[in-house]
Protein backbone atom coordinates (compact mmCIF):
# COMPACT_ATOMS: atom_id res chain seq x y z
CA UNK A 1 0.00 0.00 0.00
CA UNK A 2 1.39 3.37 -0.89
CA UNK A 3 1.00 5.96 1.70
CA UNK A 4 0.63 9.85 0.77
CA UNK A 5 5.05 9.91 2.46
CA UNK A 6 6.00 6.91 -0.17
CA UNK A 7 4.55 8.98 -3.00
CA UNK A 8 5.92 11.95 -1.76
CA UNK A 9 8.90 10.28 -1.45
CA UNK A 10 8.36 8.49 -4.96
CA UNK A 11 7.96 12.12 -6.89
CA UNK A 12 11.21 13.20 -5.14
CA UNK A 13 13.13 10.47 -5.85
CA UNK A 14 11.87 10.31 -9.54
CA UNK A 15 12.86 13.89 -9.71
CA UNK A 16 16.20 13.11 -8.28
CA UNK A 17 17.01 10.63 -11.01
CA UNK A 18 16.51 13.13 -13.40
CA UNK A 19 18.78 15.62 -11.87
CA UNK A 20 21.39 13.26 -11.27
CA UNK A 21 21.27 11.42 -14.68
CA UNK A 22 21.27 15.31 -16.69
CA UNK A 23 24.07 16.56 -14.26
CA UNK A 24 26.21 13.62 -15.58
CA UNK A 25 25.37 14.24 -18.76
CA UNK A 26 26.10 17.87 -19.09
CA UNK A 27 28.87 18.08 -16.98
CA UNK A 28 27.66 19.77 -14.37
CA UNK A 29 28.75 17.30 -11.34
CA UNK A 30 29.23 20.40 -8.57
CA UNK A 31 25.82 21.10 -8.73
CA UNK A 32 24.97 17.40 -9.26
CA UNK A 33 26.63 16.10 -6.38
CA UNK A 34 25.01 19.32 -4.00
CA UNK A 35 21.56 18.35 -5.61
CA UNK A 36 21.88 14.58 -4.68
CA UNK A 37 23.17 15.41 -1.10
CA UNK A 38 20.41 17.58 -0.25
CA UNK A 39 17.42 15.04 -1.12
CA UNK A 40 19.39 12.25 0.38
CA UNK A 41 20.04 13.71 3.71
CA UNK A 42 17.39 16.85 3.75
CA UNK A 43 14.36 14.09 2.22
CA UNK A 44 15.06 10.69 2.34
CA UNK A 45 17.04 10.66 5.87
CA UNK A 46 15.66 13.60 7.97
CA UNK A 47 12.21 12.90 6.59
CA UNK A 48 11.33 9.86 4.93
CA UNK A 49 13.13 7.44 6.78
CA UNK A 50 11.77 8.89 10.05
CA UNK A 51 8.51 8.48 8.98
CA UNK A 52 8.50 4.98 7.53
CA UNK A 53 9.94 4.34 11.38
CA UNK A 54 6.29 3.42 12.61
CA UNK A 55 5.27 1.86 9.66
CA UNK A 56 7.61 -1.03 10.35
CA UNK A 57 6.23 -1.75 13.87
CA UNK A 58 2.55 -1.93 12.13
CA UNK A 59 0.66 -3.88 9.87
CA UNK A 60 2.53 -2.74 6.70
CA UNK A 61 5.68 -3.53 7.94
CA UNK A 62 6.62 -5.89 4.58
CA UNK A 63 5.51 -3.10 1.86
CA UNK A 64 7.15 -0.26 4.20
CA UNK A 65 10.53 -2.41 3.80
CA UNK A 66 9.95 -2.80 0.32
CA UNK A 67 9.45 1.22 -0.61
CA UNK A 68 12.27 2.12 1.92
CA UNK A 69 14.80 -0.56 0.03
CA UNK A 70 13.82 1.05 -3.60
CA UNK A 71 14.33 4.35 -2.14
CA UNK A 72 17.80 3.73 -0.49
CA UNK A 73 18.61 1.77 -3.52
CA UNK A 74 18.22 4.09 -6.23
CA UNK A 75 19.46 6.89 -3.93
CA UNK A 76 23.01 4.39 -3.38
CA UNK A 77 22.90 4.08 -7.14
CA UNK A 78 22.77 7.71 -7.64
CA UNK A 79 25.48 8.37 -5.50
CA UNK A 80 27.43 5.35 -6.86
CA UNK A 81 29.86 8.15 -9.22
CA UNK A 82 30.17 10.69 -6.65
CA UNK A 83 31.77 8.02 -3.59
CA UNK A 84 32.36 4.62 -5.40
CA UNK A 85 33.83 2.50 -3.15
CA UNK A 86 31.43 3.36 -0.01
CA UNK A 87 28.22 3.09 -1.97
CA UNK A 88 29.69 -0.35 -3.74
CA UNK A 89 30.23 -1.85 -0.01
CA UNK A 90 26.95 -0.70 1.32
CA UNK A 91 25.18 -2.17 -1.52
CA UNK A 92 26.78 -5.43 -1.31
CA UNK A 93 25.29 -5.83 2.09
CA UNK A 94 21.99 -4.39 0.77
CA UNK A 95 19.16 -6.70 -0.02
CA UNK A 96 17.51 -6.74 -3.55
CA UNK A 97 15.33 -4.53 -4.30
CA UNK A 98 12.57 -4.13 -7.74
CA UNK A 99 15.09 -2.80 -9.49
CA UNK A 100 16.86 -6.12 -9.69
CA UNK A 101 13.56 -8.23 -10.99
CA UNK A 102 14.09 -9.32 -14.31
CA UNK A 103 10.86 -9.27 -17.01
CA UNK A 104 9.27 -12.78 -15.40
CA UNK A 105 10.12 -11.13 -11.76
CA UNK A 106 13.12 -12.93 -11.01
CA UNK A 107 16.04 -11.88 -9.40
CA UNK A 108 18.77 -11.35 -11.38
CA UNK A 109 21.33 -9.22 -9.46
CA UNK A 110 24.43 -8.12 -10.61
CA UNK A 111 27.83 -9.09 -8.88
CA UNK A 112 28.57 -5.38 -8.46
CA UNK A 113 27.30 -1.84 -8.18
CA UNK A 114 29.89 -0.29 -10.61
CA UNK A 115 27.84 -2.75 -13.29
CA UNK A 116 24.18 -2.14 -11.91
CA UNK A 117 21.23 -1.24 -13.60
CA UNK A 118 21.52 2.89 -14.17
CA UNK A 119 18.09 4.28 -12.48
CA UNK A 120 16.42 6.14 -15.89
CA UNK A 121 14.60 9.03 -15.84
CA UNK A 122 11.72 7.56 -17.51
CA UNK A 123 11.41 4.49 -15.63
CA UNK A 124 10.57 7.09 -12.92
CA UNK A 125 8.79 9.49 -14.69
CA UNK A 126 5.50 7.97 -13.51
CA UNK A 127 6.40 8.04 -10.16
CA UNK A 128 5.85 12.45 -10.56
CA UNK A 129 3.07 13.60 -8.66
CA UNK A 130 3.18 17.33 -7.80
CA UNK A 131 -0.14 17.37 -5.40
CA UNK A 132 1.46 14.56 -3.71
CA UNK A 133 4.98 16.77 -2.91
CA UNK A 134 2.63 19.61 -2.08
CA UNK A 135 0.70 17.73 0.47
CA UNK A 136 3.63 16.78 2.16
CA UNK A 137 5.53 20.13 2.22
CA UNK A 138 2.49 21.07 4.30
CA UNK A 139 3.18 18.35 6.52
CA UNK A 140 6.82 19.50 6.96
CA UNK A 141 5.32 22.85 7.81
CA UNK A 142 3.57 22.13 10.52
CA UNK A 143 5.99 19.89 12.03
CA UNK A 144 8.47 22.06 11.58
CA UNK A 145 6.27 24.86 13.33
CA UNK A 146 6.25 22.65 16.21
CA UNK A 147 9.73 21.60 16.53
CA UNK A 148 10.98 25.17 16.54
CA UNK A 149 8.97 26.50 18.82
CA UNK A 150 9.79 23.72 21.25
CA UNK A 151 13.37 24.88 20.51
CA UNK A 152 12.88 28.14 20.29
CA UNK A 153 11.39 27.96 23.76
CA UNK A 154 13.67 25.43 25.22
CA UNK A 155 10.69 22.73 25.68
CA UNK A 156 11.08 19.09 26.17
CA UNK A 157 10.66 17.18 22.99
CA UNK A 158 8.23 15.01 25.16
CA UNK A 159 5.92 18.60 26.02
CA UNK A 160 2.92 17.90 23.78
CA UNK A 161 1.75 20.77 21.78
CA UNK A 162 -1.47 22.18 21.07
CA UNK A 163 -1.66 23.70 17.46
CA UNK A 164 -4.23 25.36 15.28
CA UNK A 165 -3.40 25.47 11.34
CA UNK A 166 -5.40 27.79 9.19
CA UNK A 167 -5.10 27.75 5.26
CA UNK A 168 -7.29 27.65 2.14
CA UNK A 169 -9.72 24.61 1.52
CA UNK A 170 -6.93 22.46 -1.02
CA UNK A 171 -4.68 22.57 1.47
CA UNK A 172 -6.61 21.43 4.51
CA UNK A 173 -7.85 18.69 2.47
CA UNK A 174 -4.44 17.80 2.04
CA UNK A 175 -3.23 18.07 5.72
CA UNK A 176 -6.21 16.49 6.67
CA UNK A 177 -4.81 13.02 4.73
CA UNK A 178 -1.47 13.22 6.51
CA UNK A 179 -3.21 14.07 9.84
CA UNK A 180 -1.63 10.26 11.12
CA UNK A 181 1.90 11.68 9.81
CA UNK A 182 1.51 15.21 11.70
CA UNK A 183 0.37 14.03 15.02
CA UNK A 184 3.04 12.27 16.45
CA UNK A 185 6.35 13.91 13.88
CA UNK A 186 4.85 16.93 15.67
CA UNK A 187 3.92 15.41 19.00
CA UNK A 188 0.36 17.24 19.30
CA UNK A 189 -1.87 17.11 22.30
CA UNK A 190 -4.80 18.17 20.09
CA UNK A 191 -4.44 19.51 16.09
CA UNK A 192 -7.13 22.09 15.15
CA UNK A 193 -7.44 22.84 11.23
CA UNK A 194 -9.16 24.83 8.94
CA UNK A 195 -9.91 27.30 6.48
CA UNK A 196 -11.07 30.35 9.27
CA UNK A 197 -10.36 28.80 12.49
CA UNK A 198 -8.74 31.93 15.15
CA UNK A 199 -5.43 32.64 16.30
CA UNK A 200 -5.68 31.06 20.41
CA UNK A 201 -4.79 33.37 22.99
CA UNK A 202 -1.12 32.53 23.94
CA UNK A 203 -0.13 31.81 20.82
CA UNK A 204 2.83 32.06 18.65
CA UNK A 205 2.45 31.69 14.62
CA UNK A 206 4.52 30.51 12.18
CA UNK A 207 3.47 31.44 8.65
CA UNK A 208 5.32 29.60 5.76
CA UNK A 209 4.07 27.92 2.25
CA UNK A 210 0.70 29.32 2.84
CA UNK A 211 -0.41 28.20 5.63
CA UNK A 212 -0.22 29.56 9.20
CA UNK A 213 0.03 27.54 12.14
CA UNK A 214 -0.39 28.57 15.70
CA UNK A 215 1.09 27.08 18.69
CA UNK A 216 -0.18 27.98 21.90
CA UNK A 217 2.35 28.61 24.85
CA UNK A 218 0.15 29.12 27.77
CA UNK A 219 0.90 26.76 30.42
CA UNK A 220 3.81 26.14 28.94
CA UNK A 221 5.99 29.42 29.17
CA UNK A 222 5.88 32.49 31.27
CA UNK A 223 5.13 34.75 28.83
CA UNK A 224 5.90 37.63 30.87
CA UNK A 225 9.16 37.07 31.59
CA UNK A 226 10.36 35.63 28.36
CA UNK A 227 8.95 38.49 26.78
CA UNK A 228 11.27 40.60 29.20
CA UNK A 229 14.12 38.51 29.06
CA UNK A 230 13.89 38.33 24.85
CA UNK A 231 13.46 43.13 25.29
CA UNK A 232 16.76 42.52 27.46
CA UNK A 233 18.71 40.79 24.44
CA UNK A 234 17.78 43.16 21.98
CA UNK A 235 18.65 46.15 24.21
CA UNK A 236 22.09 44.49 24.35
CA UNK A 237 22.02 43.25 20.55
CA UNK A 238 21.16 46.53 19.09
CA UNK A 239 23.95 48.13 21.13
CA UNK A 240 26.61 45.40 20.15
CA UNK A 241 25.27 46.59 16.51
CA UNK A 242 25.66 50.12 17.40
CA UNK A 243 29.30 49.93 18.27
CA UNK A 244 30.01 47.95 15.06
CA UNK A 245 28.18 50.43 12.68
CA UNK A 246 30.04 53.56 14.49
CA UNK A 247 33.50 51.13 14.12
CA UNK A 248 33.16 51.02 10.14
CA UNK A 249 31.98 54.48 9.92
CA UNK A 250 35.39 55.32 11.24
CA UNK A 251 37.29 55.96 7.81
CA UNK A 252 40.36 55.68 10.02
CA UNK A 253 39.65 52.50 10.74
CA UNK A 254 38.85 51.10 7.39
CA UNK A 255 41.87 52.52 5.66
CA UNK A 256 44.42 51.28 8.45
CA UNK A 257 43.45 47.97 9.82
CA UNK A 258 43.53 44.64 7.80
CA UNK A 259 41.43 43.81 5.31
CA UNK A 260 40.52 40.46 7.54
CA UNK A 261 39.83 42.53 10.46
CA UNK A 262 37.52 45.13 8.62
CA UNK A 263 35.77 42.24 7.22
CA UNK A 264 35.03 40.09 10.51
CA UNK A 265 33.31 43.12 11.85
CA UNK A 266 31.15 43.88 8.85
CA UNK A 267 30.29 40.16 9.06
CA UNK A 268 29.74 40.51 12.82
CA UNK A 269 27.33 43.57 11.71
CA UNK A 270 25.24 41.36 9.34
CA UNK A 271 25.09 38.38 12.08
CA UNK A 272 23.81 40.84 14.86
CA UNK A 273 21.12 42.55 12.56
CA UNK A 274 19.82 38.63 11.89
CA UNK A 275 20.44 38.55 15.44
CA UNK A 276 18.09 41.10 15.89
CA UNK A 277 15.42 40.46 13.33
CA UNK A 278 14.36 37.19 15.27
CA UNK A 279 14.33 38.55 18.47
CA UNK A 280 12.14 41.16 17.10
CA UNK A 281 9.81 38.39 15.44
CA UNK A 282 10.03 36.49 19.06
CA UNK A 283 8.60 39.36 20.87
CA UNK A 284 6.21 40.58 18.44
CA UNK A 285 4.51 36.55 18.84
CA UNK A 286 3.51 38.00 22.61
CA UNK A 287 1.68 41.19 21.32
Amino acid sequence: METPADAWMFSRLAKAVKMVTEGIENYTFGDMARGVQQFFWNEVCDWYVEVTKARLKGEGRLQAQRNLIFVLDTSIRLMHPLMPFVTEEIWDNMPASVLDLDAEGNVDRAEALMIAKWPEPADYAKYVDEDAERAFELCRTVVSAARATRSRYRLSPKAELDVVVRAGAEDIEKLESLRSTIEPLANTASLVMGTDVEKPAASIAVVDSGVEVFVVLEGKVDLSAEKARLEKEIAATQKELAGCEKTLANEGFVAKAAPAVVQKKRDRAAELKEILAALTAQVADFS
